[in-house]
């Protein structure tokens, strides 16, 4: 994938069933110029890292984050622990 744009929704479907594949089969980290958001490159890990023993709800976990990263909820969790974060350092400061 070239670095000189964004990845396409179709590009980055495509990349998740070989990474999905080979975390499966060999425990195989994802790349990380795949165009996954962290959740998505986060649950792919985990698949591998359950490598030989493949736990079948991380492959669940793995599916549902790629769909989270292209309905905007991955995006509207992301953002509410920002404002949460900043939320608790001002009450700090205060």
């Amino acid at each position: 994938m070239s670095r000189a744009r964004f990845a396409t929704e179709r590009e980055i479907r495509i990349n998740f069933e070989v990474c999905l594949k080979n975390a499966i089969d060999v425990g195989l980290w994802p790349p990380t110029d795949q165009g996954f958001g962290n959740e998505l490159d986060k649950a792919l890990r985990q698949v591998a890292k359950s490598y030989p023993q493949i736990d079948g709800s991380l492959i669940t976990s793995a599916k549902l984050a790629l769909e989270a990263q292209f309905d905007g909820s991955s995006a509207a969790r992301r953002e509410d622990e920002m404002a949460d974060r900043l939320a608790r350092r001002r009450a700090e400061r205060s």
